[in-house]
């Protein structure tokens, strides 16, 4: 990650995927959504976004890099995301629970199992 932006949740998305930009926008207009660098995959230039994360990998599933440097993806990414958000803060904590996370990990790979449909109906709203 570049160095001006060093204590800050990153989180890597596509930007022209209709359904990722919408729900990227929905984060990026709550309270907290200061708190988070936002890397739109798909107007960066680099071919990786980081050592850890190639763009073929970042593109496939919802990864985000921590403050500290931690890459999450999945599941783990989004429960430590909404962290960031008062509104969502609960959420976040429930959805990181060691009994709770392997089941939203779960429902995660549901989502990611439908995704392209979803992707097909949000571009024909758009």
């Amino acid at each position: 990650m570049s160095s001006d932006t060093p204590h800050k949740t990153t989180v890597f998305y596509d930007g022209s995927c209709p359904l990722c930009d919408r729900e990227i926008n929905f984060y990026k207009n709550m309270v907290g959504g200061e708190k988070v660098n936002w890397y739109d995959l798909s107007i960066q230039a680099e071919a990786n976004p980081t050592m850890n994360l190639t763009r073929e990998a970042a593109l496939k599933r919802f990864h985000l890099e921590t403050a500290d440097g931690t890459l999450l993806s999945g599941g783990a990414a989004f429960a430590h995301l909404w962290t960031n958000f008062p509104k969502l803060r609960l959420f976040g904590k429930l959805a990181g629970f060691k009994v709770i996370a392997p089941l939203f990990e779960l429902a995660y790979l549901f989502f990611l199992r439908c995704r392209p449909a979803l992707r097909l109906l949000f571009r024909q709203k758009s």
